[in-house]
Formats: structure tokens, sequence, C-alpha cells
């Protein structure tokens, strides 16, 4: 894995780093784009504490270090078009979940504050203009 690029929404770059299961885990929760080394780009959420298959989630330093992939997260109950949620309730979290091994990787960008929890359109694509802009 190359690197680490951390946006604000409106495209402001707020960190390149170095790919470490330390760095990686600053993607948690967070939209976004993995460039795989065959080319391929998925787009989604990163859980980097959850286990695989169980989706049992890890927060201990020593679980989190051995962690080889993270878990790319999509909501199924959303309108892409609208950017708005198709039901209510607990069911609006559900997620179709994929396994991606760091060593798949090429680069993650994630945008910061991506999450719906901070306001963040209800979109699964990886768009730095789904959100509130930083402002210097």
């Amino acid at each position: 894995m190359q690197e680490i690029i951390l946006y604000y929404f409106g495209g402001k770059i707020k960190d390149r780093l170095t790919p470490t299961p330390f760095n990686i885990r600053e993607c948690h929760a967070l939209k976004v784009r993995l460039t795989m080394k065959d080319g391929s780009v998925k787009e989604g959420f990163a859980n980097t504490h959850c286990t695989w298959p169980e989706r049992h989630l890890l927060w201990e330093d020593k679980e989190l270090e051995a962690l080889d992939f993270l878990v790319l997260e999509k909501y199924i109950h959303i309108d892409e078009a609208t950017q708005t949620f198709t039901c209510g309730g607990m069911q609006r979290n559900e997620t179709a979940c994929e396994q991606i091994m760091y060593a798949d990787i090429e680069q993650i960008e994630a945008i910061a504050f991506s999450g719906i929890r901070w306001g963040a359109k209800p979109t699964n694509k990886f768009d730095l203009s789904a959100g509130t802009p930083f402002v210097d």
C-alpha cells in the first residue's frame, strides 16, 4: 500500500499518512475510496475494528494490530439519486459487507467526518461535495 490520503469535504487534503495498522485505523467509520492493486476501485465505509465473518468489534490495540484487512460496508437502504434513506428505524442501518485484505490495496482515500452521524448526506459514493466543506 502506497499511501493514505485523508480529505475534508470540499477537497482540501487534511493529511497524507504512511500505511501502518495504526494509521489505517484513522479511516474507521469514514467514507473511503480504495484503489486496488488490480486497478479496480471500491467505495463505501471502512470498518477497521471488525472481525470477519463474525463482525465482532475490537477495540484493544493488540487485537487491532493483528488485523490485516478492513471490512468495506455499504448501506443497503439508500437511494443514491436523491441521497436519502428509503426506510427508517434500525433497518436503515443495514449494510452489505466485504472483507478487503490490506495486501490487495494500493491506496486508501478517506473523507474526514464523512459518516452519516456527522451529518454527511446518505450516500455510499466517495463524494467530496456530500458534506460541509472545511473552512480554515
